[in-house]
C-alpha cells in the first residue's frame, strides 16, 4: 500500500472511531471494514463517486457520506 492510500485509511479510522464514540455505537456499525476500504482505494471526490463506492450502503453513504467527504480532503 502506498503512503497516500494508509494516510486516508488513517484518517477514515479515526473518524469512524471518534463517530461510533459520539454515537455509542461499535465503529464497525458506523462503517464495515471493507467498506472502509473501498472508499480508502477509491478516494472519491465527490458525492457521487462516494455513492457508487458504498452503492451496497446506500443509508451510511446518506448519513455519512458529507463527513466521509470532508474528511477525505485533508
Amino acid at each position: 500500500m502506498n503512503e497516500r492510500l494508509l494516510n486516508r485509511l488513517d484518517l477514515l479510522k479515526n473518524w469512524r472511531k471518534a463517530t461510533g464514540k459520539a454515537m455509542g455505537l461499535e465503529s464497525d456499525v458506523i462503517l464495515p471494514r471493507d467498506t472502509l476500504m473501498a472508499i480508502a482505494e477509491a478516494n472519491p471526490k465527490n458525492a457521487s463517486e462516494l455513492a457508487a463506492v458504498m452503492v451496497d450502503n446506500p443509508w451510511r453513504c446518506e448519513h455519512f457520506g458529507s463527513e466521509i467527504l470532508r474528511v477525505l480532503k485533508h
